[in-house]
């Protein structure tokens, strides 16, 4: 089988990657579980602490149990609620995962995401936020 870049690239980050065990665990714990327990888990810290690659490391737990995910990033994404649903596609009903990356250069439109569209995600949707 003929692998793509992509996955070669993220086969070597997830076999390089170390430390993070408790945020693994429960990033895979929250997604196993039959109810979510919680819908929003908020990364924050300094730039260049690996905010971006714990999240790659989540996705590659949902591909592991075969959780669909949706990956935005707010630097490629304009701080609109048009450009924003242009981004996102569609969202799925069944179990999921919502990363949305450098969260704070949406801050334009924070409220609108957080009064406005998160609650109207499916109970089953578990979003992560990546912000400095």
């Amino acid at each position: 089988m003929t692998l793509r870049l992509v996955e070669r690239l993220n086969a070597v980050r997830h076999q390089n990657f170390v430390g993070r065990e408790s945020e693994c665990e429960l990033f895979r714990s929250a997604i196993a579980a039959p109810v979510l327990p919680f819908s929003v888990l908020h990364l924050s810290g300094m730039g260049g602490i690996g905010k971006t690659m714990l999240v790659r490391q989540f996705a590659q737990i949902c591909r592991s149990l075969n959780i669909p995910t949706t990956y935005l990033d707010g630097r490629t994404v304009e701080a609109s609620p048009q450009a924003f649903l242009k981004a996102l596609n569609s969202i799925e009903s069944t179990r999921q995962v919502l990363f949305i990356d450098s969260y704070e250069r949406l801050l334009p439109i924070e409220t609108w995401l957080r009064e406005d569209f998160l609650p109207q995600l499916p109970e089953q949707t578990l979003i992560v936020l990546s912000s400095r």
